[in-house]
């Protein structure tokens, strides 16, 4: 990047900084229910999302291999039972369950919610799964990028995401696109295909059950499934 390049990035967190004090913080609108919060287990679910469906094979038929990696990555580097130790903290005490996620059924998290995350043992034990699928997508972006450019790139979906009260799927849609633009390309079929037929059968999935499932609410309303 040549000089230019940075004077506008200098300019554009200067023109951010003078927003955050002018407006008195980040939220534009109802600030009484996006107050910003110590919400660490964010980044568990930034793991999982990122991760998981771009690793498919190395979850499910190359799971025995993978266990196998994962133990000896444990023995020789202490680092991992440290992140697993920080994501089983995040987990305890860092899990917001916002008013607006149990307001609105229509939505996936309300379900995740439900029936996973209000668990406070079903956290727990999502744990070895999120270290594991960590252990799969931050290695190759660290190896990829370095570790300047890479913990710039996490601290900044930190930045994002932590804060954040509320659980919705979008808010991740940015720090994922980030983090796999960054990350090694996906060469080859069987890197490229299963993520993308999970993400085609999850989509058609969704927009099937909200064309074919309408349900109705106390107030006699429609209502429709959705994101």
């Amino acid at each position: 990047c040549g000089r230019s390049d940075h004077a506008f990035l200098l300019v554009l967190l200067v023109s951010f900084g003078i927003f955050v004090v002018t407006n008195g913080g980040v939220v534009l609108g109802d600030k009484a229910n996006h107050r910003p919060v110590c919400h660490l287990a964010q980044l568990l679910y930034l793991t999982a999302l990122a991760g998981a469906p771009f690793e498919l094979l190395s979850l499910t038929v190359g799971l025995p291999a993978t266990l196998r990696q994962a133990a000896a990555t444990l023995r020789t580097r202490p680092v991992v039972a440290l992140a697993a130790a920080a994501s089983a903290c995040a987990a305890a005490w860092c899990t917001h369950c916002h008013p607006f996620l149990l307001a609105d059924n229509r939505h996936a998290t309300f379900y995740i919610w439900r029936y996973f995350l209000s668990k406070p043992l079903l956290r727990f034990a999502l744990v070895p799964c999120y270290t594991l699928v960590g252990g799969l997508l931050y290695p190759p972006l660290w190896r990829s990028q370095g570790s300047l450019l890479a913990t710039g790139l996490l601290g900044c979906c930190s930045l994002v995401l932590v804060p954040t009260p509320l659980l919705e799927l979008r808010y991740f849609t940015l720090p994922i696109f980030l983090i796999r633009l960054h990350c090694p390309p996906l060469v080859g079929w069987r890197s490229w295909l299963p993520p993308l037929a999970a993400f085609a059968a999850v989509n058609m999935a969704t927009i099937a059950i909200f064309l074919t499932r309408p349900f109705t609410w106390v107030d006699g309303t429609v209502a429709r499934f959705m994101w």
